[in-house]
């Protein structure tokens, strides 16, 4: 169907209490191309938050970005959600960066912000989730 569901235990400190919380998030890896759009809306109910992920390499996949953050505030008002611009060390940095212009949503209502991140190397992987849960709480 296109949904990988895992967990992510997280440690975070709540700043107000000065308390260490550790979290389990329950992470809905849902494949985003346009065969499952229909169905994707329904896995986003209820969610607190998102990543959405776009693959430098891959203009196809950056197109559909703001579509997707707007489908998943649409369902999720309340929530937030951050983009994070995946292999981000395979791309010359000037290129990464008018991406991370580009994929800016400061206007919206729910948007974090936006990370240059790479799954192969782990930039930036930890502190997308560690900056999206402190947003969350």
């Amino acid at each position: 169907m296109g949904v990988k569901i895992s967990r992510k235990s997280l440690e975070v400190t709540n700043s107000e209490q000065q308390k260490h919380l550790i979290l389990q998030l329950l992470i809905w890896d849902i494949e985003g191309s346009n065969k499952f759009k229909r169905i994707s809306t329904s896995y986003f109910q209820g969610a607190t938050g998102a990543i959405i992920v776009g693959d430098v390499t891959c203009p196809d996949s950056l197109e559909n970005i703001s579509e997707h953050l707007q489908a998943f505030l649409k369902a999720n008002p309340q929530a937030k959600a951050v983009i994070a611009l995946n292999k981000s060390d395979l791309i010359d940095i000037e290129y990464l960066e008018k991406y991370r212009k580009n994929y800016s949503f400061k206007d919206n209502y729910g948007f974090v912000s936006t990370y240059e991140t790479s799954a192969k190397t782990g930039t930036n992987v930890d502190k997308i989730f560690q900056y999206l849960t402190h947003s969350m709480i």
